[in-house]
């Protein structure tokens, strides 16, 4: 495995993240900033995630997504299409 490097997250001193829609510059969704150790969190999070689903077998998988599937299918035609 690749050498891990410690990251020191620069300090911004936002309060808020602030999204912009960049078609019209009117702002979006804000959200508060994340730490090194929610990164950290995450990615343990994620892992475990991966650990379980490897152990899942293909008709299980294929069952899952194809249910995604259907959800995803239901809501683009639930949705109004955009230009």
């Amino acid at each position: 495995m690749a050498e891990q490097v410690e990251l020191d997250r620069p300090k911004t001193g936002a309060e808020k993240l602030q999204t912009v829609n960049p078609a019209t510059g009117e702002p979006g969704k804000s959200y508060d900033p994340h730490t090194i150790d929610d990164a950290k969190a995450a990615a343990k999070a994620a892992r475990a995630a991966f650990l379980e689903w490897r152990r899942t077998s293909f008709e299980e998988r294929s069952g899952i997504m194809h249910k995604a599937a259907a959800i995803l299918w239901q809501d683009a035609r639930e949705r109004p299409r955009r230009n």
